[in-house]
């Protein structure tokens, strides 16, 4: 059981960094929601008290240490954070 924040802390719309191709930059996206809480992909886990960010985002396969703080945003896939 994960326990995560949906709601931004101002209430305001959500956005997201997206990761650029190599050597591209990143761009920033509106999600077009106030609450968006953790997406977890397939066989990800986190750890013992891991926090998490309104919107992010954690891909296939990806672990993520106990008593880890993940901002939003992409992780992952096939990583460990």
């Amino acid at each position: 059981q994960a326990l995560t924040a949906n709601l931004g802390l101002f209430g305001a719309e959500l956005s997201v960094n997206v990761p650029g191709d190599v050597g591209g930059e990143d761009a920033r996206v509106a999600l077009g929601r106030r609450k968006v809480g953790l997406v977890l992909g397939d066989g990800s886990q986190l750890g013992c008290n891991t926090v998490t960010d309104p919107a992010t985002f954690v891909a296939p396969r990806t672990h993520v240490y106990p008593l880890a703080r993940l901002s939003s945003g992409f992780y992952g896939p096939d990583e460990i954070v």
